[in-house]
């Protein structure tokens, strides 16, 4: 099925998850495809999204991406989060229940792996201060969908 194309062939409320893995940036209409994620998902249903960092080269080598992502991307559509009660881009709601760093297959030494961990449990002060020293590569979601 052609992604850009809604809604997709699936009912309400089917799926208990959904995983997406470097999908979401290579689509036009981010708000469109969460909102059709959501409407396919049970409620409190999970879903998993793997999507390249914004600091990453990996974000802008790729000449199909469309988007690139930071740690907030996706905080637009938390009720909990400042972001959704300012802006109102959707009334679709999911909680943000993490958020992952990765640093790729290519920098697995003993000091990479360490700092990964370190940037996973200080998310706000990776993203302030020493992403753009250290660029991570990828983050990984994980939603609660909300109904």
């Amino acid at each position: 099925h052609n992604l850009e194309i809604f809604p997709y062939p699936f009912s309400d409320n089917e799926f208990d998850k959904i995983y997406c893995d470097n999908v979401v940036e290579h689509l036009e209409d981010v708000i469109r495809t969460m909102e059709e994620l959501w409407r396919i998902s049970k409620p409190g249903g999970s879903i998993e999204i793997v999507v390249p960092y914004f600091r990453s080269k990996y974000a802008a080598i790729d000449p199909t991406h469309k988007h690139s992502f930071t740690i907030d991307s996706f905080s637009y559509f938390n009720p909990k989060h400042h972001f959704f009660k300012r802006y109102k881009y959707s009334e679709k709601r999911m909680e943000v229940e993490s958020v992952r760093f990765d640093v790729g297959f290519e920098h697995r030494s003993f000091f990479m792996r360490r700092f990964v961990k370190f940037c996973n449990k200080h998310t706000q002060f990776y993203e302030g201060y020493l992403s753009s020293l250290i660029p991570l590569n990828s983050l990984t979601f994980n939603l609660k969908v909300i109904k």
